[in-house]
């Protein structure tokens, strides 16, 4: 059976949800409820294929626990396809395209690949830790600019070092990347972008930029020129405190989507 595999952050793990499960389910009572009302006793199915195995998904981890309401699950649903989910919350698009590296060898023919690029102004490095990597082991780590005032290595990063023009070159190259790999396992590639502003026209852009959006543009599926989130804003849907998109969000999102797409 071909699968519909889905990369990216919190929107598409599906925070806020109601069946997706925050925290720990076996050391968390309020999630070990909503673990066992929408998928412990669904019985559902993860360990599927070496896919699963190698990576560690179990059923009694929470990678067990996202969303199966996102529009890239209903998505899977209608094309009878099965579905897995390697979405993390907080992730940067190099986490993303990490993900995607990790797992491309289990990519077959006929699956489909959806990619939903999350905010240029993320970022994440690599931790060594030469002297004690059995107690803190080596480690990528997320930065976002809501982390600057108690993470001092995203002040710094935010403070002498990001800029929206190097955002958007890194985050462009990324995709162009990604395209390029996947072309080669002969899948169906859906890639939505949360972040207008990787097509942006009128600032940061110099001409290796646009030569970069000119192939890009073709890529990226938008809602009416928008991404998920301000779609999602601009036609009134129902949207957490943590600005997730809920529900009746994501089904119009699915919805928009197989029209548009003609699936």
């Amino acid at each position: 059976m071909n699968k519909l595999i889905s990369f990216g952050d919190s929107f598409t793990w599906g925070t806020d949800l109601k069946d997706c499960v925050s925290g720990d389910p076996f050391n968390n009572e309020e999630a070990f409820k909503t673990y066992l009302e929408y998928h412990h006793t669904q019985g559902r199915k993860i360990i599927t294929d070496r896919m699963n195995i190698d990576h560690g998904y179990k059923a009694t981890s929470i990678n067990a626990c996202f969303s199966r309401l996102t529009w890239p699950a209903l998505l899977a649903e209608h094309l009878n396809l099965e579905y897995f989910c390697y979405a993390q919350p907080g992730f940067s698009n190099h986490a993303i395209l990490r993900t995607i590296l990790k797992l491309r060898e289990y990519f077959n023919k006929g699956d489909t690949i959806v990619v939903n690029w999350t905010w240029l102004d993320r970022w994440e490095y690599y931790i060594e830790n030469p002297i004690a990597k059995t107690i803190i082991p080596n480690k990528w780590k997320q930065i976002r600019p809501d982390f600057n005032k108690s993470d001092l290595d995203a002040d710094a990063y935010y403070r002498y070092f990001y800029t929206d023009v190097n955002a958007k070159y890194e985050a462009l190259k990324t995709i162009l990347l990604t395209n390029y790999m996947l072309k080669s396992k002969e899948v169906n590639v859906i890639m939505t972008c949360i972040d207008e502003n990787i097509a942006d026209r009128n600032y940061d852009t110099f001409s290796f930029i646009s030569e970069l959006q000119d192939q890009t543009e073709e890529l990226i599926q938008w809602f009416d020129g928008l991404g998920f989130y301000n779609w999602a804003k601009e036609n009134k849907f129902s949207i957490s405190e943590k600005w997730h998109p809920l529900e009746d969000a994501h089904y119009a999102a699915y919805k928009f989507l197989v029209n548009k797409l003609e699936l």
